[in-house]
């Protein structure tokens, strides 16, 4: 009777011990399975033959850079990561229109389980730029036609455009350098705005609620300023200043700080 009670707890000890055994190898597995998920990535490229003249971006969280390219040719470069679904990037030509578009497929929508994108585009230089993202950043340059793109929460930066220029975020910063638009329009709920010229606009707004705002504009230039501000220190340089100037620099600003200067050199 004592040897069954002995093979009994024998047998239960095994069990026991057997048990641990598979659940710790299910937890090693899930976790070396996990390893590995978190780390895929991919990066592709394509060509296209297509004389693109305007660009129309709907990217969400996708992180975006375009550059001037060849006259007849649209380069798109991905760089993707993702912990379980793979994110998904469209690029379809209606025309001479190439509509840019990326998701990330989730299995859990209210859960982040990652996913990112870089998306590079190489396009004709005068090709136009519209739309925009959400969390995603936004970075232009070189190129000569409109720009008129908006963020959510990713910054918008801008650098030697010459053609007409609309940048909004919610909360997002806009920063240029180089512009040598004649027209430039920025709109920031509550974030900064810092823009830098190469050459003299001809019209300047931009509307803060809150964030600083500063301006680089080139030296002997004149303009019409026309500010509207709440709270915050502002300055402008008086050498740019110039009542009977047909260029004009429009400000509104309910908080925050103001800065006009020369630029540098």
């Amino acid at each position: 009777m004592a040897e069954d009670r002995t093979a009994i707890r024998g047998h239960r000890a095994w069990r026991i011990t057997g048990t641990s055994v598979v659940a710790l190898a299910v937890v090693c597995g899930g976790a070396q399975t996990w390893g590995l998920v978190v780390q895929q990535q991919r990066t592709s490229d394509r060509s296209y033959p297509v004389a693109a003249t305007r660009v129309h971006l709907d990217t969400g969280s996708a992180a975006v850079q375009i550059r001037p390219g060849q006259p007849g040719r649209v380069l798109v470069t991905e760089h993707l990561d993702w912990t379980v679904r793979s994110p998904r990037v469209e690029t379809v030509f209606d025309g001479d229109v190439l509509n840019v578009r990326m998701r990330c497929n989730q299995v859990v929508p209210v859960v982040d389980l990652g996913c990112g994108a870089v998306i590079e585009l190489e396009v004709p230089p005068t090709a136009a730029v519209d739309g925009g993202g959400s969390s995603g950043s936004i970075d232009i340059k070189g190129l000569s036609g409109d720009v008129r793109v908006a963020a959510t929460s990713g910054a918008v930066q801008l650098s030697g455009l010459s053609g007409p220029v609309y940048a909004r975020t919610t909360s997002g910063a806009v920063r240029a350098t180089g512009l040598t638009s004649a027209r430039v329009e920025v709109h920031a709920t509550s974030g900064a705005v810092d823009l830098g010229f190469a050459g003299p606009p001809h019209a300047v707004a931009v509307g803060v609620t809150s964030g600083e705002v500063s301006l680089a504009l080139p030296q002997g230039s004149g303009y019409r300023f026309g500010v509207d501000r709440g709270s915050g220190n502002g300055h402008i340089d008086p050498r740019l200043s110039n009542p009977a100037s047909p260029d004009t620099v429009q400000v509104t600003s309910t908080s925050g700080a103001l800065s006009v200067n020369p630029v540098d050199g």
